[in-house]
């Protein structure tokens, strides 16, 4: 049987919380083709809103979901003995 007993702690490889230097690689090489391509881009999404708005919205808030935090929705009740959990699902795309 290979690799370590079941039940061992494990041992080697990255420490927690050290960055994948490939992961960062691909993040600053991303960066750098949006931001040399800035104006194009926007160019681009100008002329989607122009022939289709509701796309232009679908993208936006697609890549919304990259940028900002998600949002949890908080129920307040006045009864503070009662607490209610309410999980929203995220439409899914076809």
């Amino acid at each position: 049987m290979k690799g370590r007993k079941q039940g061992t702690p494990k041992t080697g490889g990255r420490e927690l919380g050290t960055p994948n230097k490939t992961t960062k690689e691909i993040r600053e090489f991303y960066l750098a083709f949006l931001s040399n391509n800035i104006d194009q881009i926007q160019d681009l999404f100008n002329e989607v809103t122009l022939v289709n708005p509701v796309k232009a919205l679908e993208i936006v808030l697609t890549l919304s979901k990259f940028i900002l935090p998600p949002v949890t929705p908080e129920i307040i009740d006045s009864n503070p003995s009662t607490i209610r959990v309410i999980v929203v699902e995220p439409k899914k795309d076809n």
